[in-house]
């Protein structure tokens, strides 16, 4: 019944410019695999694959504008897409939360304070010679950080994550529109995991396809503010009594 929809929604989330991807566990047949998740603000697509390697957004985003920009978590499967790429500052400041130390919850309230800047930075309208010259600003704080001296092992390792992500933490003042958290993907998988806590997985590889596929439908429709039985399925059995 959902017929080619579940391809239309691939093609928009590579055409968008501006995407979200996240993963979670899966069992298939009783085997550990992965459900993959890649959205827009106005589409969700789930695919549930038996890998966590890059081949899977690879394959996914091929054909994706260069300019677009991607907004993960620190997961190393998202480096070397030829997309531009937005790391997670929620995944970061959590990290730097954690510490005990005076030293780390010093370094956890400066980028606190760091990433309040950059949020206001980007819900500002967007002008390309101003945003560059912030991101080349916020780029001197980010090397600051990342040379700075630590003693407390707590403070320094959120200092490897921040000299991991680099400028991937402020890649969003370029891009009109983007966001500095991947919270949108966080909330848009939620859906599969708690289905994936009711069912405990599939129990067969085309099961697995057939809930990615209906669950990517289901969930772009209400991302579009769509009601499924006025938007799609009253037209289908329409056209069945006809």
């Amino acid at each position: 019944y959902f017929g080619t929809r579940y391809e239309a929604i691939i093609k928009e989330i590579r055409s968008t410019p501006r995407k979200h991807a996240d993963e979670t566990s899966w069992r298939i047949k009783g085997e550990n695999g992965w459900a993959w998740l890649f959205a827009t603000e106005k589409a969700a697509l789930y695919t549930i694959e038996e890998t966590r390697g890059k081949g899977v957004p690879e394959r996914i985003l091929n054909g994706s504008p260069p300019e677009s920009i991607l907004t993960v978590d620190d997961y190393g499967a998202y480096k070397n897409l030829g997309l531009k790429r937005q790391s997670c500052w929620a995944h970061l400041l959590r990290v730097a939360r954690e510490g005990e130390s005076a030293e780390a919850c010093d370094l956890h309230q400066r980028l606190t304070a760091l990433f309040k800047e950059l949020s206001a930075i980007v819900t500002t309208p967007f002008a390309r010679p101003e945003r560059q010259r912030l991101h080349a600003a916020h780029a001197e704080k980010i090397q600051a950080l990342m040379n700075e001296m630590f003693i407390e092992r707590d403070a320094q390792k959120v200092q490897i994550r921040i000299r991991n992500q680099g400028n991937h933490l402020i890649e969003a003042l370029l891009h009109d529109g983007a966001h500095l958290t991947n919270n949108h993907a966080e909330r848009q998988i939620r859906p599969l995991a708690v289905l994936r806590k009711i069912t405990g997985g599939s129990r067969s590889r085309k099961g697995a396809e057939t809930t990615a596929r209906n669950m990517s439908i289901l969930q772009t429709l209400k991302l579009e503010g769509n009601n499924l039985v006025e938007h799609f399925l009253k037209e289908k059995l329409l056209s069945l009594m006809i």
